[in-house]
């Protein structure tokens, strides 16, 4: 931002006098207990005030990564994000309203600038969609990407600031990066999704790897994974937030799965009609008729199959029998690792004249801590003991409990 201190400078010194006090005004309150009356104001320093505002006040952010967008340099979108702007700014006690437009006609190689469609949030903010240049992703056969990818857009945004009847018109230059193609679907649907193409799908978070090897989102009651998102790990992403992801469609041993993550987004759920999610109340019983099942079109109409990635819980007892090493050998509690190797703690159940065993899959993704924490919940508890089970539902070549935190397992009397 040029010369942004000294601009700053002056401005506040021009305010802090019209205020009648020494202090620099903030984005929301006003700088002195009287408001200042617009009618004292001049011309020229209602503009200032505006300038003061497009300049200083962050009225333009990035969706997702909340990066400012400043009127004084090209910004270079290159993720497909929308944008909140401000539509109202308190200053001095008066509003200063703030409309949006955008530049129309052709950029310097003869192209269409970009458009920009703006839709209410609030009284105070709006969102920004920018129409970025979209293209449909092609791989040949030897795996290399061949798609077609149109010029990067160049796209106008205006402010158009409103203060004591003066107007000022302030710009916003932006690159938009060619972005691929998503087709969004329901989480209810997207099994039906080909095979590597490419898809987007919107839920809440209800879990992260702290590695960022995997989240998790569901929407009602349904959900998926999204694997491979340590790009995504700066972003401040938390359980409980709506986002919107892209990538490839590829189940993944049976786990529904997204990878190749394209793009990924804080959304709003309202927008989307999203419902919370919910957690399935599931019994031993259950898995027990999946095992039981003769064929995969049976294992399909069994009540686990719609639900891996989701939210579920056990209330039922459920016995520690055993723990293993990924290769199905025996191992003591007490040699549970807790570096980068998965183990799976085998549970039983009684149900009927037969019994269940049940994984619990501890992966090495959930990192040492956790996995030091169950490690000694386990060992305190010892084989024989009865626990209880709320969280994710995993799957790997069968249904597994997807344990997160040693607080997923509830020891029982």
């Amino acid at each position: 931002m040029k010369n942004k201190l000294l601009k700053f400078a002056l401005f506040t010194t021009v305010l802090a006098g019209l205020a009648g006090c020494g202090t620099t005004p903030t984005d929301s309150t006003p700088t002195s207990e009287e408001p200042v009356s617009v009618s004292e104001l001049t011309k020229e320093e209602k503009i200032a005030v505006m300038q003061e505002v497009a300049e200083f006040v962050p009225i333009v952010t990035e969706d997702g990564t909340g990066t400012v967008i400043y009127s004084d340099q090209v910004t270079d979108l290159k993720d497909g994000r929308d944008l909140t702007v401000r539509t109202k700014v308190n200053r001095f006690g008066n509003l200063i309203d703030i409309s949006w437009t955008y530049r129309e006609g052709l950029d310097g190689a003869g192209n269409p600038l970009a458009t920009y469609e703006v839709k209410p949030i609030d009284e105070e903010t709006a969102s920004v969609r920018p129409a970025y240049p979209v293209y449909d992703l092609v791989i040949n056969s030897s795996g290399q990407d061949v798609s077609v990818v149109p010029p990067v857009a160049i796209g106008r945004l205006y402010a158009n600031l409103a203060f004591g009847g003066e107007t000022l018109r302030v710009s916003f230059d932006m690159y938009l990066t060619p972005q691929i193609r998503i087709d969004w679907k329901k989480l209810d649907v997207i099994r039906d999704t080909e095979i590597n193409a490419v898809v987007g799908a919107r839920g809440y978070i209800t879990s992260i790897y702290p590695d960022y090897d995997a989240i998790t989102i569901q929407d009602g009651a349904f959900a998926l994974t999204l694997y491979k998102t340590q790009a995504y790990s700066g972003r401040g992403l938390k359980i409980g937030d709506f986002i919107e992801a892209a990538g490839s469609w590829r189940p993944y041993n049976g786990l529904a799965e997204i990878g190749w993550i394209v793009r990924l987004n804080l959304a709003d759920p309202v927008e989307h009609g999203a419902a919370l999610p919910i957690t399935h109340e599931f019994s031993p019983a259950d898995f027990k008729e999946w095992y039981d099942a003769e064929t995969p079109t049976e294992q399909f109409l069994t009540a686990l199959y719609d639900y891996d990635s989701a939210l579920i819980s056990i209330d039922e007892p459920m016995t520690i029998l055993r723990a293993e090493n990924r290769e199905a050998v025996e191992i003591a509690l007490a040699d549970l690792p807790t570096t980068n190797v998965h183990a799976n703690i085998i549970l039983g159940a009684t149900v009927g004249e037969g019994t269940v065993e049940i994984k619990l899959s501890i992966s090495y993704h959930v990192g040492p801590a956790v996995q030091q924490a169950l490690k000694d919940k386990l060992i305190a508890a010892g084989l024989g003991a009865h626990v209880t089970y709320e969280g994710i539902l995993n799957w790997f070549n069968e249904p597994v409990l997807g344990i997160m935190s040693a607080d997923d397992i509830t020891v029982v009397a």
